[in-house]
């Protein structure tokens, strides 16, 4: 099903990026490099606020792994990382942009672009944990805060959560 809202938009924008070219080139007599995101065009996907997340993940790894885990802790633990960077990406995917979800947990925005670009690899092979905490913690901001989008398995003989 196509959004006819977002086609919209995103015709209007080209549209409004081709006049401005053509209007710096006639002004400068050199064509800029515009870049733009549409951002949250995922209709399903609500902005939740970054620090109800950051409780909802933390909560998450010290119910599985107990009190000494946090999302805070510095270390390069693996299920740690998993978590960290799956909560990375649900954010970024909800419109928080790299500059700011790098200044909220102190790491340089590099770390949260790798860590996106890794989600996005480990969700494009199908990986199951990847897939499994993607899922575990868009269920538990769903519980909170609304409708999320989970991802499903193309084969019927796997479980999701």
């Amino acid at each position: 099903m196509v959004n006819e809202r977002l086609v919209k938009i995103k015709e209007d924008a080209r549209y409004d990026v081709a006049k401005f070219s053509k209007e710096f080139n006639n002004k400068y007599g050199v064509y800029p490099v515009v870049m733009y995101k549409i951002v949250n065009d995922n209709q399903n996907l609500k902005i939740v606020p970054i620090d109800k997340v950051e409780k909802i993940v933390d909560r998450l790894i010290k119910d599985y792994y107990g009190e000494n885990y946090s999302i805070w802790l510095r270390k390069r633990y693996k299920f740690l990382m998993e978590y960290k960077q799956v909560m990375f990406k649900i954010l970024y995917d909800m419109g928080y942009t790299y500059s700011v979800l790098s200044k909220y947990f102190k790491y340089a925005h590099c770390t949260i672009l790798y860590s996106n670009n890794t989600v996005n690899g480990y969700i494009k092979i199908k990986d199951e944990k990847i897939i499994n905490i993607y899922n575990q913690i868009l269920y538990e901001i769903n519980k909170e805060s609304g409708t999320f989008d989970i991802i499903q398995w193309d084969d019927p003989g796997k479980t999701n959560p």
